[in-house]
């Protein structure tokens, strides 16, 4: 499945239009700068120029292919900056006790009891 994109078209078509831009703009100072240059070197120029586009392009896909496998695999780093919230205390240091009903109800009753805190599940009012 194709993920639809949240950016207007407009913003692809600039994205475009700028890289585009660019690239027209590098290959016309090239060209400017060859014709001061000896015979053979433009040639070179164009042989070289095909030989990076190429490589470049391969180690980008290769670098966006090993990150997305990276990723499949749950290592998206040498460390995570995500922190599992500790849910064993409250921030006054009361003592979490979660009733195993309270996941498949709608609706909890909180209960305080010292220094412990009780979720229950609320009675079903017909």
């Amino acid at each position: 499945m194709m993920q639809e994109s949240s950016y207007p078209k407009l913003y692809g078509i600039l994205r475009y239009g700028c890289a585009a831009g660019g690239w027209l703009l590098y290959c016309y100072e090239w060209v400017r700068v060859s014709w001061q240059t000896p015979r053979r070197e433009p040639i070179t120029f164009v042989f070289l120029f095909i030989l990076t586009v190429v490589a470049m392009h391969f180690g980008i896909v290769w670098w966006i292919d090993h990150n997305k496998r990276r990723a499949a695999a749950g290592k998206r780093g040498r460390s995570t900056r995500y922190i599992v919230p500790n849910i064993a205390q409250d921030y006054l240091g009361r003592q979490l006790v979660l009733d195993d009903d309270c996941t498949a109800c709608q609706e909890i009753v909180v209960r305080i009891d010292g220094g412990t805190k009780f979720y229950i599940p609320a009675p079903v009012m017909e």
